[in-house]
């Protein structure tokens, strides 16, 4: 008996002695974020999906600067060229590097989402920024609120269309890239939008994953089927220019105030777009405030790095901009792509 009771309780110790390890070592129920803050060296990374267009070149800029300033000794930016393979690996190689914190701009809300899970077994925060990801823990995120950006434009095509017959303001809907949030955001906002006013419906919706020529040709083909339509919106400035392109292409582009003019609206408030406001090509663009995006990220980073509490979602400002405000707005400051 004496025998049986030593045996159990020799099992016991080495079942609490295996306990103990599995616990209090390395592995998750360590704090490998707090070991990475006390390596010596502040390092942060942002993993960017693009860095080819002018409002992600302004978003990263600013995020460079402001994490300087804050007192981070390293920072690592990387662009994944719209490949979600690439920024998987990229987010991992951050890993690797022992950055503090990461800040994402996805490629795809889902499909970064093994970057992510990476980063929490890592024990690093992460920080979604301009767009959103699906899954995974995320310390914060920032962006617009882009379903009031949508619905804005149309507010603004019902303001100026107020009083015309019922469902005969007939509006094109050019979708973009489906694997971003902010735009499938933007895009029910938009229909949102159009549903508070009786005069406007949508007659036609295309999916274009903001490819220029499939938006030149959605535009062409669209007005074979409704060669009436009055308004385009599509999710970001840089997509207009196709579509005036084939407005001009089909006989159907006519400045604002010029009998004929077809509406146009997008989200962004990118330097020839304001311009052309002033010129009455479109008639309004959502300024985002994409230096704020940048800054607002690195903050966030810093203000965890230094133990202090961080907001769960951080809300930019939208501006709406339209021809009678886009001057005073630029003369002012307000607007990151155009200044006066």
């Amino acid at each position: 008996m004496k025998k049986v009771l030593v045996l159990l309780l020799a099992c016991l110790m080495i079942f609490g002695m295996f306990a103990c390890s599995s616990t209090t070592g390395g592995g998750t129920g360590s704090d490998p974020a707090q070991a990475r803050k006390d390596d010596g060296v502040n390092r942060i990374g942002f993993a960017l999906a693009d860095i080819s267009g002018q409002a992600v070149q302004t978003e990263s800029s600013a995020f460079e600067s402001t994490a300087k300033e804050l007192g981070f000794d390293e920072v690592i930016m990387l662009s994944a060229e719209n490949s979600v393979e690439t920024q998987i690996t990229q987010v991992r190689d951050m890993i690797t590097s022992e950055c503090d914190v990461i800040v994402i701009y996805s490629v795809d809300a889902d499909g970064i989402v093994p970057a992510v899970q990476s980063c929490n077994e890592a024990g690093i925060p992460v920080i979604a920024v301009d767009r959103g990801i699906k899954s995974g823990d995320i310390l914060c995120s920032i962006a617009s609120n882009n379903i009031s950006d949508g619905r804005d434009v149309a507010n603004y095509f019902g303001t100026l269309t107020a009083g015309e017959p019922e469902k005969s303001v007939k509006c094109l809907h050019i979708i973009g890239n489906l694997s971003s949030t902010a735009q499938k955001e933007r895009a029910d906002g938009f229909r949102l939008g159009v549903d508070s006013w009786g005069q406007l419906t949508i007659v036609s919706e295309v999916a274009t994953e903001a490819d220029a020529d499939k938006i030149y040709n959605a535009v062409v083909d669209s007005f074979k089927t409704n060669p009436d339509i009055k308004a385009i919106f599509v999710p970001y400035d840089a997509l207009l220019s196709p579509v005036v392109s084939a407005l001009k292409e089909i006989g159907k582009y006519y400045p604002v105030g010029e009998e004929g003019h077809v509406m146009l609206g997008a989200v962004d408030g990118a330097t020839e777009q304001l311009e052309w406001l002033s010129q009455g090509v479109n008639d309004i663009s959502i300024s985002l405030d994409f230096q704020g995006f940048g800054a607002k990220a690195a903050e966030a980073a810093w203000a965890w790095l230094q133990g202090n509490s961080v907001a769960e979602t951080i809300q930019t400002i939208s501006i709406p901009c339209v021809m009678g405000n886009v001057d005073y707005l630029a003369k002012n400051g307000y607007l990151w792509g155009l200044s006066k």
